[in-house]
């Protein structure tokens, strides 16, 4: 069961109310919501686009894309980004007991494992993405979403050459987009799931800030499938006199899980809680490989990453400017075979999307283009 709480902030106390919006299924969906009705005057922000907005922007652009809103699956208790698109056409998702998302569109880099190649996915415009091309999708917490744009096969290539299986872009909430001050959520379920998020936002005067925070615990299905993770997701942004408009994004997160192993075929379809069974080779000697319980699997991330958008218009075309700076450390214990991967890194880069309109005589051109 779900409980779901949001506190509207008005100017002079807090009042206890239900959020209310209009459902848009989105572009490449079931249905098209042509108008979405909202009760705040928006700030005009390069920075912070409405999921209105955005909508009109990608009815424009030739060939398949789909869209998808956060009211669209915060329901049915999602908990990865691959949950999030499980519904929106040509996009192959698969989600693990312990959260890790493999994730197709069209069919590209559908044999990888995980941490999917063949597309480029950003979080507002800036990659996150690593240089190899391969995602980490943990890092992605669905409740701190606004809405995800799907661009599918070439259309991925506006955010450069790197896209051509297609490109995500996961849109964050902002203190510009967000009707509600501040928000609480929390769901219980089996097994011991509990999960709560909670928000504040604000603007103060040219600038504005959101702040988000999100913790899951859980002892899972299976026998030694704990999961405990606690994630946040902020952002900051600040308009200048002559146009020009910057945002910081700030995420940190620590995600622990135990991995129960694999089971046969008759475990599974009888629906067994065990973890997988030590293999041995002589039954009367020790088992060459103890499992996941005597030799303790898990997979322990701590990621902190310090992004940048800045957007210099002009008459005709807007520059973005994009930079990150992530530290990450990752305690994998996997199988006595496979062995441990304990590993520490940090990830800079630096990224630049042109967008724009002109005319060819007197018919109008859209051009977008991008390389990170």
């Amino acid at each position: 069961m779900s409980y779901k709480f949001t506190l509207a902030a008005m100017t002079a106390s807090l009042s206890l109310s239900l959020a209310n919006s209009a459902v848009a299924k989105g572009v490449g969906q079931a249905k098209v919501v042509d108008e979405i009705i909202t009760t705040q005057t928006q700030i005009k922000s390069d920075t912070a686009i409405s999921a209105s907005r955005a909508v009109e922007v990608l009815k424009t652009i030739p060939g398949g894309i789909g869209f998808v809103e956060a009211q669209d699956y915060l329901d049915n208790f999602t908990q990865t980004i691959g949950d999030a698109l499980i519904y929106t056409p040509g996009v192959y998702v698969d989600t693990t007991a312990t959260r890790e998302s493999r994730i197709s569109i069209r069919g590209s880099g559908l044999n990888s494992s995980f941490e999917r190649r063949g597309l480029t996915v950003l979080r507002d415009g800036v990659p996150i993405s690593r240089a190899s091309g391969s995602t980490e999708f943990q890092e992605i917490d669905p409740l701190l979403i606004d809405y995800i744009e799907v661009y599918k096969g070439a259309n991925g290539l506006r955010f450069g050459a790197a896209s051509l299986g297609g490109a995500v872009n996961i849109i964050t909430p902002t203190a510009l987009t967000r009707d509600e001050k501040a928000t609480l959520r929390f769901e219980t379920g089996s097994f011991n799931t509990y999960r709560a998020s909670a928000s504040l936002s604000g603007i103060e005067g040219k600038a504005d800030y959101f702040i988000g925070l999100t913790a899951l615990s859980s002892t899972g299905f299976r026998d030694h499938s704990t999961v405990g993770s606690i994630y946040n997701h902020s952002n900051l942004g600040y308009q200048f006199d002559n146009g020009i408009e910057t945002r910081f994004y700030l995420t940190a997160l620590s995600d622990n899980f135990d991995l129960s192993g694999s089971l046969n075929l008759e475990q599974a379809e009888a629906g067994s809680k065990a973890a997988a069974a030590p293999i041995f080779g002589n039954p009367f000697a020790p088992p060459i490989d103890p499992g996941p319980i005597a030799d303790n699997w898990d997979r322990n991330l701590e990621v902190v990453r310090l992004a940048n958008k800045t957007v210099l218009p002009t008459q005709n075309f807007n520059v973005e400017l994009g930079g990150w700076v992530a530290h990450r450390d990752l305690d994998h214990a996997i199988t006595r075979f496979a062995g441990i991967i304990n590993q520490s890194e940090i990830e800079y880069g630096v990224s630049s999307h042109l967008s724009g309109e002109t005319k060819l005589g007197a018919l109008p051109l859209q051009w977008q283009g991008g390389f990170k």
